[in-house]
């Protein structure tokens, strides 16, 4: 969430920079806070969920009916997606 607002301000700086700044270099600097806040505004929408895992989809702490199985996922700025472990572990003990 914190990328996505990040960019989201940076996108927004580069645009006034862009309409009110009239020098070439300074224009340069606003293209590229746009271009950079673009940039962070996608990869907050990337996650990837690792091998054995299952993804919990949450929006603003409700629980989604759908999952992620394990690969790379888009989802929507504002959900999180909580990383599950489903692999099964055995635990061996003795006993005294």
């Amino acid at each position: 969430m914190f990328l996505i607002i990040f960019g989201a301000l940076i996108f927004l700086f580069g645009i006034i920079g862009v309409i009110t700044l009239r020098k070439k270099p300074d224009r340069i600097l606003a293209t590229i806070a746009i271009v950079l806040g673009l940039i962070l505004a996608v990869v907050s929408t990337i996650t990837v969920v690792p091998t054995g895992n299952t993804g919990i989809i949450t929006t603003f702490g409700q629980v989604h009916d759908e999952v992620y199985d394990s690969g790379l996922h888009f989802h929507a700025p504002w959900e999180q997606v909580i990383c599950m472990d489903n692999r099964e572990q055995r635990i061996e003990f003795t006993m005294i």
